[in-house]
């Protein structure tokens, strides 16, 4: 922390810190924020996986309605994509929300398909041709489950979300966001607003916000055309 300080933090600092037209509590803040997001970006660059709990907050880190925010409303999941900078300026006239759909059971299913197979494994008596045939099985089911992880087999369509520990009682997920599924409420709307807020459970942390929202946008700008004839 002192050679990030010294190095990237402090020679851009200290010729605000003089300044006495500068508000100290105001500087403070400013300075506490940018030493964390150094600090953050510089532990990400050390990897290249993280653990499913630095993809959220858990609960939210304010009650007003934030890009990211994660709320669950008669047994179904959403996620607020509605534009931060929209929110934050009061010029939506809707709050949208993706669907999110949990793949919890079929990555169940998946994994006890793997556990019966590698059962079968150990019965075998020296019957090779068997073997070959149960571990091109077991290939076949961990790729599936691989497919789950990487956005369903990187359909445009979805965006993978790992599993959110709410409590030590409740977890929800992993999901798939599925951006062909997207709700509109009206900000007048108050009622539906409510219930959705009063439900809302965690927000994806803002390191995530922008792959979501890239793969959501390339979701809708595709054009496409018409397959061309093969004959």
């Amino acid at each position: 922390m002192s050679n990030l300080f010294y190095d990237s933090i402090w020679p851009r600092w200290e010729q605000w810190v003089g300044k006495k037209e500068l508000n100290i509590d105001e500087m403070n803040a400013s300075l506490i924020r940018h030493m964390a997001t150094h600090l953050h970006a510089s532990y990400l660059n050390k990897v290249t996986n993280v653990h499913p709990e630095e993809y959220y907050f858990v609960p939210p880190l304010k009650q007003s309605w934030d890009t990211g925010d994660i709320t669950v409303f008669e047994d179904k999941h959403y996620i607020l994509v509605t534009p931060r900078c929209e929110i934050a300026n009061k010029k939506n006239n809707t709050f949208q929300f993706v669907e999110l759909k949990s793949i919890a059971d079929v990555l169940d299913k998946i994994d006890q398909k793997i556990t019966g197979k590698n059962n079968e494994l150990l019965k075998l008596n020296d019957d090779q041709e068997k073997a070959e045939e149960i571990n091109r099985a077991i290939a076949k089911e961990e790729s599936k489950k691989r497919n789950m992880f990487s956005h369903g087999g990187n359909k445009s369509s979805l965006h993978f979300l790992p599993k959110i520990k709410k409590d030590i009682n409740n977890s929800y997920g992993p999901f798939h966001a599925q951006f062909d599924h997207m709700i509109f409420i009206k900000k007048d709307d108050q009622e539906k607003l409510t219930n959705f807020s009063d439900n809302k459970y965690a927000s994806l942390s803002n390191e995530f916000i922008p792959s979501l929202v890239q793969r959501l946008g390339s979701y809708f700008n595709r054009i496409g055309s018409p397959d061309y004839s093969h004959y």
